[in-house]
């Protein structure tokens, strides 16, 4: 870390420390996909598409998975890790009063919902997508409040929208138009 870091630029550096096996994706992005596993390659390149067609930038997407990379099935696990490759990034030590990715975590596999919140509060996105039913339940638990599928809504004042499963939608035509019609309901970059 260097001297001149913001506050902001220190809470996200331990962020990306501690729940380094949940996170992909670009450091600084603002456009926060949460899902219960690393989503495929059309799920990734969807969201991205979508960050970049809200004005969120080409790089603006953080990926944040419940599982770890490297847990779930040899599948799952090889695409986690090239999704991890794709923007790894080295983390500064772990600073007093965050947890330590091993004390973080239950049991260093599965996201607890104290984790999520302060691995979704680190990141501070501008807007959260919730990829599927598990990271939506999740994310209701970890914030304490009831989130609705299909729908926006707003989180901790954050836009919000949750999917029951965006990666089936994207087999086919009329799922990947619902899924488009609910991302687009997601502020541009700079609207409220």
């Amino acid at each position: 870390m260097t001297p001149s870091s913001t506050m902001y630029e220190v809470a996200l550096d331990q962020t990306w420390d501690s729940f380094a096996d949940h996170l992909a994706g670009d450091r600084m992005g603002t456009f926060l996909v949460v899902s219960a596993a690393p989503l495929g390659t059309a799920g990734r390149a969807a969201c991205r598409k979508t960050a970049e067609a809200l004005g969120y930038g080409p790089g603006g997407t953080v990926f944040a998975f419940l599982e770890a990379v490297g847990t779930g099935s040899d599948a799952a696990a090889a695409d986690a890790l090239e999704v991890a490759a794709e923007t790894a990034v080295p983390a500064p030590a772990t600073a007093p009063g965050m947890p330590e990715a091993a004390d973080a975590l239950d049991g260093g596999a599965r996201l607890d919902a104290q984790s999520l919140f302060l691995l979704a509060e680190g990141a501070d996105p501008l807007c959260i997508v919730c990829a599927d039913r598990n990271a939506a339940e999740a994310l209701s638990a970890a914030y304490r409040t009831p989130l609705a599928l299909e729908s926006r809504s707003n989180l901790f004042g954050r836009p919000f929208v949750a999917f029951d499963d965006f990666e089936a939608l994207l087999k086919e035509e009329t799922g990947k138009r619902r899924a488009w019609a609910l991302l687009r309901t997601l502020p541009k970059f700079g609207e409220r």
